[in-house]
Parts: structure tokens; sequence; C-alpha cells
């Protein structure tokens, strides 16, 4: 989708609002190991994200298949 101001947004929003941390954890991590880049998410959920990915976090050159 186009914004009025020519930015491209994302359609497909990933809602994890009530999710348990280790369910919000796998989604965030196979969005982005698969190139979603708009992540909007208030604190909280981020903190719960991040504990639950665990002290390895991403591979960044994990194989996105």
């Amino acid at each position: 989708m186009t914004l009025n101001n020519g930015v491209q947004m994302p359609e497909l929003g990933l809602g994890v609002f009530q999710s348990p941390p280790e369910g919000t954890a796998t989604a965030v991590t196979t969005v982005l190991r698969h190139g979603y880049g708009l992540i909007v998410a208030v604190a909280v959920a981020v903190a719960v994200a991040v504990s639950a990915i665990g002290p390895e976090g991403l591979d960044e050159g994990a194989d996105a298949s």
C-alpha cells in the first residue's frame, strides 16, 4: 500500500497481543528472518519477545527458507 506521502507500507500485519512469550518470540523471529521490516510494538511486547528469544538472539546469517 502506498501512503499519501509516497511511502510504501505492508498491508499484512502480525498481531501478537496476549500471545504467550514463546509464541511471540517464534512469530517475531520468523517474520524478521523472512525480511519483514515494519515492527510497531510497545516496549513490553518487545521485552517479552527478546527475553523469550534468549541470549542466542537471531542468527543474521540464517537461511530464510
